[in-house]
């Protein structure tokens, strides 16, 4: 009995700790199966600001500083090739670190170098900078490759710096069963906020289908599954700054077909380098030509199948090609 409350708080001290860097490490076959029951609780390591509590998927308190909101997106990537993911504070780093993680709104590049030079991890995921303002984080030296969030023209490249999608928020984990998008309710889906241009973008959009035939509201994050599964379109506007954000993926996922105001250099520039190509989005510069693509896919249908089929062999096809890199850099240790 003696053991038995020992080994639960100690689970309970370790559930309970404030975390810092993200620290990937490979897990050995016996312990792949010591965490398959926990794998939620300990597999997943990240550096923050001291002062903040464990990460959290809190769906009530959707941009606190306590929510790591792709910590089911990179678990979808790593835990099929055998990555347990750890969570710790700058100062109770392992000795050994072979992936390591971190934001760039909470640690310089100075600060993230001195990390690398002590530890030598192989693999750097750079998180964050959607406003592109930290062009010095693409100057860390001593790892093999370096995956970063968002894509910047302006930053210096180098063939080991990859750009990876951002991915789906953790509140979007699940999904309903597929609905073949010839049969779903809405034509096309907007959750979110009309803030700025996409007030007047989505106000067109509205005065072309019966209100009936979309859904453009603010709703629960735990209902975002149902109006995904149920819409043929999404629309996704510009983010706070870079034009790639989370409703591309979610959307993709749920094989819903994203639409996307933006030019052409612009989409190649941010979506173009993302590991294995850039996604099958609907785009145009205006929504004059979405709005007609639109209607003309609800008149093919075949083409339209064809299509939502290809949002989702896209986004597997590129989790495949991030895995890809993980396993040809870690296979040479």
């Amino acid at each position: 009995m003696r053991q038995i409350i020992t080994h639960f708080f100690l689970l309970m001290t370790i559930t309970y700790l404030v975390f810092g860097f993200y620290v990937f490490a490979r897990a050995s076959k016996k312990d792949a199966l010591l965490n398959t029951k926990a794998s939620n609780n300990t597999n997943f390591v990240k550096m923050w600001p001291v002062n903040n509590d464990s990460p959290v998927c809190d769906t009530h308190n959707l941009w606190s500083q306590e929510t790591f909101v792709e910590i089911d997106y990179f678990k979808d990537i790593l835990n099929p090739i055998g990555l347990k993911i750890q969570q710790h504070r700058p100062d109770t780093l392992p000795n050994t670190i072979e992936i390591l993680g971190y934001s760039v709104n909470h640690y310089t590049a100075k600060e993230v170098q001195n990390i690398v030079d002590t530890f030598n991890p192989k693999i750097l995921i750079n998180f964050s900078d959607e406003w592109g303002t930290y062009p010095e984080h693409n100057t860390i030296t001593g790892v093999d490759l370096i995956l970063r969030q968002y894509f910047w023209e302006h930053y210096p490249q180098q063939p080991h710096i990859h750009q990876v999608a951002i991915g789906y928020h953790c509140w979007d984990k699940y999904i309903l069963p597929s609905v073949p998008i010839d049969q779903r309710r809405y034509v096309f889906s907007f959750i979110g906020s009309p803030k700025g241009k996409r007030h007047a973008q989505l106000d067109e959009l509205k005065r072309e289908f019966d209100p009936k035939d979309y859904f453009a509201d603010k709703i629960q994050p735990s209902a975002n599954k149902q109006i995904y599964s149920q819409s043929k379109f999404v629309f996704c506007p510009r983010g706070n700054n870079a034009y790639e954000t989370y409703r591309h993926y979610q959307a993709m996922r749920n094989g819903c077909i994203p639409i996307v105001v933006i030019d052409e250099k612009t989409f190649r520039t941010q979506f173009g380098n993302l590991t294995g190509g850039g996604p099958p989005i609907i785009r145009a510069p205006t929504i004059a030509p979405l709005i007609a693509e639109m209607k003309r896919l609800l008149g093919e249908k075949e083409e339209m199948i064809e299509l939502s089929r290809k949002q989702v062999m896209w986004y597997d096809s590129h989790i495949k090609a991030i895995q890809n890199e993980f396993t040809s850099v870690l296979r040479k240790l």
